[in-house]
């Protein structure tokens, strides 16, 4: 738990102080930074894991706080807003329902974690740095985020469909709900890029 803390709070110190000199917006470099340590221990964990639970603990945890704190201080667009509230609310409903407890639940939100490297793309396109490459690494990230998310979500369903059984609780089928939810916002902006990609 100590080490989720301060993964957490290295990312708020990062943001509201000068101790190390990142490329502007200052928020977008931690983002960068967060997706980063998520996707890669998720994907180490997926090949080099036997247990999945310390990994999951680690990534679900710092995720709910750093989404908790950007929601609060840094307030993203409606679309965003949306995706992370539903993705903190999936999490606590995890908890709360004790599915993170499956070794197959938690192999599965490793796989979502994976996808995350999407949001690293996302993120590095507004730095300013960057601004002459900006329309390439669009390109990059709006090919890659179809891929990542269309991949992660169907092997999301492919796990839920050979682990789920008639005897999960209320709160662990409402967590299979909100994760629903979370996928339908994805695959709405997949949409969005795809329509983007034709004009």
């Amino acid at each position: 738990m100590l080490n989720q803390l301060l993964f957490i709070l290295f990312g708020i110190v990062l943001d509201n102080t000068q101790l190390i000199t990142l490329p502007e917006p200052r928020y977008e470099s931690i983002r960068i930074m967060n997706y980063c340590v998520w996707s890669s221990v998720a994907l180490y964990s997926l090949f080099y894991d036997i247990t999945y639970l310390d990994t999951y603990m680690f990534i679900t945890n710092t995720i709910i706080g750093s989404y908790i704190y950007e929601l609060l201080i840094h307030t993203p667009d409606i679309g965003h807003s949306i995706h992370h509230a539903c993705t903190i609310l999936t999490m606590l409903n995890g908890y709360a329902s004790g599915m993170y407890v499956y070794s197959w639940g938690q192999y599965l939100s490793l796989i979502n974690y994976v996808a995350l490297s999407s949001s690293i793309m996302s993120s590095v396109r507004h730095l300013q740095v960057l601004g002459p490459y900006k329309y390439k690494i669009v390109a990059v990230y709006k090919s890659y985020y179809i891929f990542s998310k269309s991949t992660a979500i169907v092997f999301h369903y492919w796990i839920l469909v050979e682990n789920w059984t008639s005897d999960l609780t209320m709160f662990e089928n409402l967590t299979a709900v909100i994760f629903f939810v979370v996928h339908l916002i994805q695959i709405y902006f997949i949409y969005i890029i795809l329509k983007q990609k034709t004009l």
